[in-house]
């Protein structure tokens, strides 16, 4: 299952996704100091600069002709409770150009996340959009603590996906309420449940650190990795039954 990763940051939701099996085909980072970050661990893929540049032809010249699951922390600042909270109307409100690159690349899946602020900021233009464009969606606040880390971390999630027939329909079938429960009853909701070893302590005022402020700030916008981890595993079981199921039925006489 090949993964267009954009707004990689750190690589976090690339991580989480490899974990669950999936393939990172391409990563797109603009803050020069992520891009070394992702370049040391994925060193042979394509990691493109900025999502602006990043057209279905480019794609295909790159040999990428078939995305699976695009995935995106879109930037978080018009939705933040620490900014100015312009949503939409925030020059870097730039879940427009995702949507290009998703109604340009047509993937199966989708996965976004973002701040809770978006819930009352900008939720409703993505579900809309991608309900316009023939997509089933599940949104939900998944939190870190939810799968046993010491903070909260809460992250609002959509997770979207279409296939050939249903590309054709202006408002697809969805059941939220079923996927949220399938997930939630997944994850440990700190009951004991060791999803992940207790978090190393993060020096913030250590003196001489190379790079400190931009490891900070790099870390600070990451996706946690057991997040995304948890949302491609139950991806990757349904990818791999509906994927069954469409060679057994070609095969039948």
């Amino acid at each position: 299952m090949r993964v267009l990763d954009l707004f990689s940051g750190i690589g976090g939701m690339a991580l989480g996704l490899s974990r669950a099996g999936m393939d990172i085909s391409a990563l797109c980072e603009i803050d020069p100091y992520c891009r070394l970050v992702l370049e040391k661990h994925w060193p042979d893929i394509p990691i493109y600069n900025d999502v602006a540049d990043i057209t279905g032809e480019r794609l295909t010249q790159d040999g990428l002709t078939t995305i699976d699951l695009l995935a995106g922390g879109f930037p978080c600042q018009p939705y933040s409770n620490a900014g100015e909270r312009e949503g939409t109307a925030d020059d870097r409100d730039l879940w427009p150009e995702m949507y290009r690159i998703i109604k340009a690349v047509r993937p199966r899946w989708v996965i976004a996340e973002n701040v809770t602020g978006f819930l009352n900021l900008g939720i409703d233009k993505v579900i809309s959009d991608l309900a316009d464009t023939g997509y089933a969606w599940w949104a939900f606040v998944l939190p870190a603590v939810s799968l046993n880390a010491w903070h909260v971390r809460e992250r609002v999630w959509i997770v979207s996906y279409a296939d050939s027939q249903r590309l054709e329909r202006q408002w697809p079938d969805s059941d939220p309420q079923g996927w949220q429960k399938q997930i939630m009853g997944t994850a440990g909701l700190r009951s004991g449940n060791e999803v992940w070893d207790i978090e190393p302590d993060i020096q913030r005022v250590v003196d001489g650190l190379s790079a400190r402020m931009d490891r900070l700030k790099a870390i600070g916008n990451a996706v946690v990795p057991q997040i995304p981890q948890l949302l491609g595993q139950s991806i990757m079981d349904g990818y791999e039954f509906t994927s069954q199921m469409a060679v057994s039925t070609a095969a039948r006489p």
